[in-house]
């Protein structure tokens, strides 16, 4: 069974009314995907997505998004995707973040690969654009129950 362990960033904004969940399109995966980081050895959880923020969104993380010290939850559970292929076993934490002052915001809207979606469009699993959001990440969220509308299933 592959195995992936790491953390995952919920950077969030408010918008028109609601909340929206920074996405990042995946060249390679083409979709959008959170920002997620692997734990190499000897990283925290935290330091993983530390590092994985700043290279993916390039930003020093540090000083333009404030991510929360602790894990929102720590997740660990088996996904199977398609029929007949092996499942990863995921061990997750989750960690809650947003933009800091306007130097982050700035940033983050420089950036091309950046998508901000609304929980009903992570829910749908598509993007209003038409891009598609990834499956395992909105099943893995969901099942965490961090964003209402995905809570539902």
């Amino acid at each position: 069974m592959n195995k992936f362990v790491g953390a995952f960033a919920l950077i969030c904004r408010d918008a028109a009314d609601q909340s929206q969940f920074l996405t990042c399109w995946n060249e390679r995966t083409h979709q959008l995907e959170f920002v997620a980081a692997e734990r190499l050895e000897g990283e925290t959880y935290r330091d993983s997505l530390l590092r994985e923020l700043g290279w993916t969104l390039r930003v020093d993380a540090n000083r333009q998004l404030v991510i929360s010290h602790a894990p929102r939850i720590h997740l660990n559970c088996p996904v199977e995707i398609s029929c007949g292929t092996p499942p990863t076993f995921y061990v997750i934490e989750f960690y809650l973040g947003f933009p800091f002052g306007r130097s982050g915001a700035d940033a983050i809207a420089a950036n091309p690969n950046v998508a901000w979606l609304s929980p009903e469009e992570l829910h749908s699993g598509q993007a209003a654009d038409g891009r598609t959001f990834s499956p395992v990440q909105r099943l893995l969220v969901s099942q965490a129950g961090l964003i209402p509308s995905l809570a539902r299933g």
